[in-house]
């Protein structure tokens, strides 16, 4: 299978010492499969073959997130209304997993998943249109309830909601309907109080409809639905346009030094999608 044929999700994942080769997670929705490559020390992606890490137990897995501190992963399974999580092993070359399968949420047909520093853990309901959490402290005790967060039906800028991201005080999402009107990235809270549940910062309305989202130390960059992947700064302000010359981008994610990594939903062979980017994207 080629490296991003038919993937939902993209996660670059950084052993601890920034030095150490990187992995790349990938969800193969189609096949029901987690996959893994370790990133080249150059740009050299040809002949790069996806390694299996989980072939059983999910349905069709979407979105992911690495707990990059406790090297745990997450999965987002709609078909089944779950979310799971594994153990993560590091040896030399390769990531591992002890098949060990954890249900985090169950309940919320999710798509999208991330994790904070804490250990919170985030998730986006496209049908209901919810954002849900399910906080640390019931992580650690298997309490697999997930909380309300923010409800469409009284806050407008959830709307179909897409990707989502987090870090630590804020949770980040994006739109997939009327983004141009409501909202297409959402800034809020992560734990609002009861006064500030319709405390929510539009960063960008500048798509109609936008799928994944993934965040640097002070940016946020989001993709459209066809070619573009966009940038603009976690306390908003203008947005920059990255790139435009991806096909079917979807999800993305960050190195943690200067690279996002984007998924594109395509059915011929590729190689991973890169865009170099500045800390402080400026417009065009």
């Amino acid at each position: 299978m080629a490296l991003l044929r038919l993937l939902s999700a993209v996660l670059l994942l950084r052993c601890a010492v920034a030095q150490s080769p990187g992995f790349m997670l990938v969800s193969a929705p189609r096949d029901g499969k987690i996959s893994w490559v370790r990133l080249p020390d150059g740009e050299d992606y040809a002949g790069t073959v996806p390694k299996t890490l989980i072939d059983t137990g999910l349905q069709h897995p979407q979105g992911i997130a690495v707990d990059q501190k406790r090297k745990r992963l997450y999965v987002a399974d709609p078909d089944v209304q779950k979310i799971y999580s594994y153990q993560l092993f590091f040896s030399g070359k390769s990531v591992m997993t002890d098949q060990k399968q954890t249900v985090i949420s169950t309940g919320a047909e999710s798509r999208w998943v991330a994790i904070d520093g804490a250990g919170n853990v985030f998730f986006s309901d496209e049908p209901r249109n919810l954002i849900l959490r399910v906080p640390a402290d019931k992580v650690l005790r298997g309490i697999s309830e997930p909380e309300v967060v923010y409800n469409g039906s009284n806050v407008e800028q959830v709307n179909q909601p897409g990707g989502i991201a987090a870090d630590n005080f804020h949770v980040y999402w994006t739109n997939k309907h009327f983004g141009t009107q409501v909202g297409t990235v959402m800034r809020a809270s992560e734990f609002p109080e009861r006064s500030e549940t319709k405390g929510v910062t539009v960063l960008a309305s500048n798509l109609v409809k936008s799928y994944g989202v993934c965040m640097s130390l002070g940016n946020i960059y989001y993709t459209d639905a066809s070619t573009h992947l966009y940038g603009v700064k976690k306390s908003g302000g203008p947005i920059a346009e990255v790139t435009a010359s991806l096909k079917n981008p979807r999800g993305c994610a960050w190195d943690g030094d200067g690279t996002v990594y984007v998924q594109i939903a395509a059915r011929t062979r590729s190689t991973p999608s890169r865009a170099t980017c500045r800390q402080s994207p400026r417009p065009r």
